[in-house]
């Protein structure tokens, strides 16, 4: 879900783009590729966090608690 929202956001950025909005003020576009790609960081900071998360949950699981392999 989060990747498609920020697939719309990239899409809502390119439209601004091709409709002139860029001509009048250029920052404006590039808050929107900021933002969009901040977007985009954040989701895979989050996947990683749960691969992370998850693995040491399954190493909690299978060893046991008194022995941490991370």
């Amino acid at each position: 879900m989060v990747v498609a929202a920020g697939a719309a956001g990239a899409a809502d950025a390119r439209r601004l783009r091709a409709g002139g909005a860029c001509a009048a003020e250029s920052s404006f576009c590039v808050l929107a590729d900021v933002a969009v790609a901040l977007g985009f960081a954040g989701f895979a900071f989050l996947a990683l966090a749960s691969l992370v998360s998850g693995f040491r949950l399954a190493c909690y699981f299978t060893v046991g608690a008194g022995i941490h392999i991370w």
